[in-house]
């Protein structure tokens, strides 16, 4: 199925996302020139809206395939990508994750008073589908397992989050 313009852009954000671990404020305030190459890597150099720390990210080749798609003539001061509600980016997440059948049956539990609920959907009066809870926070979640599963320390991935201890 081909995707809309508007999914693919948010398909091109949420693996942008999962692989650097950034937040939608500084996906979405990305230039251009926040890319650098150095000999025949490219590094992602920028500073966090929230939190003011100074990332930098070796970029691996699916990445600059998609900056190097987006670029066409823009001038490097340009967003790489165009701002999104995080409502509507929510939700075209959750229509990729749709489209992609990741629709099995999840459950979601609360704890109330030290004993498990388990959680309905309210809109349909069912329990979730893998793709009903997927949100914007799932790339960061993403990004920090994958780079602990790589061998990261706990330290450089707290300072590529920006999490604290």
């Amino acid at each position: 199925e081909t995707l809309l313009k508007s999914l693919r852009t948010t398909k091109d954000v949420f693996v942008f996302g999962c692989t650097t671990g950034l937040r939608c404020s500084d996906i979405f305030n990305l230039r251009f020139r926040d890319i650098i190459q150095q000999e025949n890597h490219f590094y992602l150099a920028m500073r966090a809206v929230k939190t003011g720390v100074i990332t930098r990210v070796k970029l691996p080749p699916y990445i600059i395939d998609i900056v190097s798609k987006r670029r066409k003539s823009k001038s490097e001061s340009s967003k790489i990508f165009s701002p999104i509600s995080n409502a509507q980016f929510n939700k075209n997440i959750r229509k990729l994750a749709e489209c992609a059948g990741w629709t099995h049956v999840i459950g979601k539990q609360r704890s109330r008073n030290g004993v498990q609920v388990e959680q309905m959907n309210c809109t349909i009066k069912k329990t979730y589908r893998f793709c009903d809870l997927l949100s914007s926070h799932t790339m960061r979640r993403t990004a920090i397992t994958n780079m602990l599963m790589l061998g990261m320390s706990e330290q450089v991935v707290r300072n590529i989050s920006g999490h604290s201890p």
